[in-house]
């Protein structure tokens, strides 16, 4: 009769299996934080790229109609808050090649990006 038959865990068991559980979870918090920034990075990145794509679009249109294509100073891009573009036109001697680079600046972690696409369009395209 006196043995005592419970059966359960020890205070030190559980505590063993928290330490272990603690060690565990900590490393993968940190993997969601740095996803997460990876997200937001690869999202911004992907808006300002798409921005570029449609006013170079809209410069090779302006092209395509005869309209010469403008260097652009820096100016907001419509619906897209702190995200800013512009267009430099270099005419090449003696042909009728332009080359256009439409630069976006965009915030990211407290910094501002800047991604840019380059061109040339000619005649041709007419």
């Amino acid at each position: 009769m006196g043995q005592n038959k419970d059966k359960g865990f020890t205070l030190l068991e559980i505590m063993i299996a928290i330490v272990i559980l603690s060690l565990a979870i900590v490393p993968a918090t940190g993997m969601f934080s740095t996803a997460q920034f990876g997200y937001k990075m690869g999202s911004e990145s992907t808006t300002a790229l798409g921005e570029a794509q449609r006013i170079m679009e809209e410069c090779r249109i302006r092209r395509l109609q005869g309209a010469t294509v403008e260097n652009v100073s820096r100016t907001a891009i419509e619906n897209q808050p702190d995200y800013y573009y512009t267009v430099d036109v270099i005419e090449e001697g003696g042909n009728s090649l332009i080359t256009v680079r439409v630069t976006v600046y965009y915030p990211l972690g407290g910094q501002e990006r800047e991604l840019s696409l380059v061109t040339r369009m000619g005649d041709a395209w007419r």
